[in-house]
């Protein structure tokens, strides 16, 4: 159940790519485009409201 609630929930973002099991932050030359501290507390809120 638990592993199922984790991939409910990474799947919600466009960032984590699942072959990898990462997240791809988007960068334009070196920098990141988006703030990956956000798209951290983001995963991280969602995962706790979940019960993980």
């Amino acid at each position: 159940m638990e592993r199922e609630n984790f991939d409910r929930v990474v799947d919600q973002y466009p960032e984590y790519n699942a072959s990898l099991k990462a997240y791809i932050v988007p960068q334009e030359g070196g920098i990141d485009t988006v703030d990956r501290v956000e798209i951290g507390g983001r995963l991280i809120r969602d995962l706790v409201s979940t019960g993980l």
